[in-house]
C-alpha cells in the first residue's frame, strides 16, 4: 500500500500558473493565491472583507500581523498562545472564536474562487491519475491523507479507473 499526504497549504500550488488559463496569470500577479499561513492577515486588499466580517476579530488580526512581521513565532505557535491565555480572559476566547471563523471563511471563499477559475482543472487530478496508473501497475492500493489547516479529514483508500477519477470534480473527493 502506498500512503500519500497532502498536507495544510496544498491549495497555493494546486494550480501551475504558468501553463493554465490566463485568468491565473491575473490572480497570481495581483496576490490573489490562496494565502499561506503566514499571509491570512497580511494587508491584501482582497482580504480586508474578512476583518470588516469579524469586527470581534480587529484587535487580535492586529496582534498576529504584528507577532508574524517581528519574527515571534508561526502563527501556529502565536495562536496556541492566545488559547492559553482565553483560559483565563474571556474576551480572548472571544476575539479567538471571531478569528477562527475569519481562517474560515478567507481559506474557504478563496479558495473556491481560485479553483473555479482553474475550471477545478489541478495538479490534485494529474496526481489521482498518476496514483491509479501506479496502484493498477503495481497491484497496489493507495491511501490519501488530506489534511487542511483547520481540520483533519477522513481518509479513504480509492482503487478507482482513471475516468472515474475524472468524475471527481471537487477536491472533497480526495479526503471524504
Amino acid at each position: 500500500m502506498l500512503l500519500v499526504t497532502l498536507g495544510a497549504g496544498a491549495s497555493y500550488d494546486s494550480v501551475n500558473v504558468h501553463t493554465a488559463y490566463e485568468e491565473f496569470e491575473w490572480l497570481d500577479a495581483n496576490g490573489r493565491r490562496p494565502p499561506l499561513a503566514d499571509e491570512i492577515f497580511g494587508s491584501r486588499e482582497d482580504l480586508a472583507k474578512y476583518a470588516d466580517r469579524y469586527p470581534q476579530a480587529r484587535g487580535l488580526i492586529v496582534e498576529l500581523r504584528a507577532g508574524l512581521a517581528r519574527g515571534g513565532g508561526s502563527l501556529e505557535q502565536q495562536l496556541a498562545i492566545v488559547q492559553e491565555r482565553a483560559a483565563t480572559h474571556p474576551r480572548d476566547a472571544s476575539r479567538l472564536m471571531a478569528v477562527r471563523f475569519y481562517i474560515r471563511d478567507l481559506i474557504r471563499d478563496v479558495t473556491d474562487e481560485w479553483l473555479r477559475t482553474a475550471h477545478w482543472c489541478t495538479n490534485f487530478h494529474a496526481l489521482i491519475a498518476k496514483l491509479d496508473r501506479w496502484s493498477r501497475s503495481a497491484g497496489q492500493n493507495v491511501l490519501v491523507a488530506a489534511y487542511s489547516d483547520d481540520s483533519v479529514h477522513p481518509v479513504r483508500r480509492f482503487r478507482t479507473r482513471a475516468s472515474e477519477a475524472a468524475q471527481r470534480p471537487t477536491l472533497g473527493a480526495l479526503s471524504r
